[in-house]
């Protein structure tokens, strides 16, 4: 389901159900693609989409503090000590994007993005080649359990040829 108005998304959850918005990084988005003459914007982040982000298990938002790497649900626990973070609405920024007159070329997991890259052979050495440093940092950063799905990959562009 997609939703075109805050109005229509409120309209539609229960009582109780948290949902952070980040108008200002929507707007620094739109600006950024109506001043792109040529070239791509790109963000990694984790985040969802819109109908992700709605979903029931996440009736309490995306809102999560993080204190001495491990999360905790007592926002307010540590002032000044802890990172409070929220996901990112990708359908938001997809969306205004778009708006600004850019063409969504990549919208996927970060696992998807960095083994495609790797693929390439862009880094000298196949993969096979890699040390098992190397090779575990990989894996970190795109097995499905650590960060490959949860980060996700936006690249939108303009050719300039308009």
């Amino acid at each position: 389901m997609s939703f075109e108005s805050n109005e229509t998304l409120l309209a539609f959850l229960p009582d109780g159900f948290a949902f952070e918005l980040c108008s200002e990084g929507e707007a620094w988005w739109r600006e950024a693609a109506q001043a792109l003459e040529w070239g791509k914007l790109m963000t990694i982040d984790y985040g969802a989409t819109i109908d992700e982000l709605v979903s029931p298990e996440r009736k309490d938002g995306t809102l999560r503090g993080y204190y001495h790497h491990h999360l905790t649900t007592d926002l307010l626990a540590n002032p000044g000590e802890q990172d409070l973070t929220a996901h990112v609405n990708f359908t938001a920024l997809i969306t205004a994007g778009e708006k600004g007159g850019l063409e969504t070329e990549k919208f996927e997991t970060q696992a998807q993005f960095l083994t495609k890259i790797a693929a390439q052979g862009r880094y000298g050495k196949s993969i096979e080649q890699w040390s098992s440093s190397r090779a575990r940092q990989f894996q970190t950063l795109t097995h499905p359990e650590h960060l490959g799905r949860s980060f996700r990959v936006l690249v939108q562009s303009r050719n300039g040829m308009a």
